[in-house]
C-alpha cells in the first residue's frame, strides 16, 4: 500500500507597491504575487476605498492574473478624499490582500 500526500493549496501571496503620481484626481499603485499558493492566481489587481481595509467587493482594479508585479493606474478619484489601497490576488481556494496603503488625493 502507497500512501501519497498531496501539496495543501492555500491563499496566493502578494504585497501592494507604494502609491505614487498622486494628482487630484489619479493615482498610481499596484502589487507584487510572490506566491500562487498551489493553485494559478486567476485574478489580480488592486481594491480602493474610502473606507479601511477595501476588499474585492469594493471598487477594484483587474490586472491579469499569475505571479509577479503589476501596475495599477486608478481614475475618477474625488480631490481632497483619503482612499485606502491594497492589492490582491484570487485563486482557487480564495483571496489575499496585500498590505494596506493610505492616499489624499490633492487639492485641483
Amino acid at each position: 500500500m502507497s500512501c501519497s500526500k498531496s501539496a495543501t493549496k492555500t491563499i496566493p501571496t502578494v504585497t501592494t507597491t507604494v502609491v505614487t503620481d498622486v494628482t487630484s484626481t489619479t493615482a498610481k499603485t499596484g502589487g507584487d504575487v510572490t506566491s500562487e499558493g498551489g493553485d494559478p492566481v486567476i485574478s489580480r489587481g488592486v481594491c480602493i476605498s474610502t473606507t479601511a481595509l477595501p476588499t474585492i467587493a469594493s471598487s477594484k482594479t483587474v490586472n491579469g492574473s499569475g505571479t509577479g508585479t503589476f501596475i495599477s493606474y486608478l481614475t475618477g478619484l474625488k480631490a481632497e478624499t483619503t482612499y485606502y489601497v491594497r492589492a490582491y490576488a484570487t485563486n482557487s481556494t480564495g483571496t489575499a490582500y496585500g498590505n494596506q496603503q493610505t492616499v489624499v488625493m490633492l487639492v485641483p
